[in-house]
């Protein structure tokens, strides 16, 4: 497991805003739009600041952390190929075995209870399930650290399946960051204890 452990922002030259990450399996931080964090976070566009995990700069760092970092974004494109077919496509731009990837998504949809979606088109399926899907990749994979953006918008009936998710995430030592933009906050907040979650105004 890596572990995002502070973001600096800088302001100008004298003016730095730290965020000392506390010890927590998920991150909550709440951004006006999480597309752009997720951009900065991920090393996808410069800013005036750096991110630190495992002790080291982002920027410095991009090819040691590029494939340890994944992330998920706002909208999903629609896909031509099947749910299945999909995941397949992502095992192999991941360069990991597809049979033991497979097994752990089959048995994560079990669990879920979304196996009736394996042979649906991607494109047959709403923006908020194709995300749930795209999540569902990154578990597959197992990077080090993982963001979401916007994981629960409007689409409620997905709130339970995400959030089981993201606690099978974190049991398998994967640090999750999510980012929430400023439109889902208030809708957002009510669902996490943060007697559990790391929060943060980024």
């Amino acid at each position: 497991m890596i572990t995002l452990l502070s973001i600096w922002k800088y302001y100008n030259s004298t003016n730095v805003f730290r965020y000392e990450i506390e010890s927590a399996s998920t991150v909550i931080l709440h951004c006006k739009e999480a597309g752009e964090a997720g951009d900065e976070l991920s090393g996808e566009s410069s800013f005036a600041g750096d991110v630190i995990i495992d002790g080291q700069s982002l920027k410095q760092n991009f090819q040691l952390y590029r494939r340890k970092i994944d992330r998920v974004k706002s909208y999903i494109e629609p896909s031509t190929l099947s749910v299945r077919k999909y995941l397949e496509f992502y095992m192999h731009l991941r360069r990991i075995k597809v049979r033991i990837g497979m097994t752990r998504i089959e048995d994560l949809f079990e669990d879920l209870k979304l196996t009736c979606i394996t042979n649906v088109g991607m494109k047959e399926l709403d923006g908020h399930m194709r995300k749930l899907v795209r999540v569902a990749a990154a578990y597959a994979y197992v990077p080090g650290l993982l963001l979401i953006e916007d994981p629960i918008t409007e689409n409620f009936h997905l709130i339970e399946p995400m959030m089981t998710l993201i606690e099978k995430m974190n049991m398998n030592d994967i640090q999750v960051v999510l980012l929430v933009s400023e439109k889902y906050r208030d809708q957002f907040g009510s669902l996490f204890d943060t007697d559990r979650y790391s929060i943060y105004d980024y």
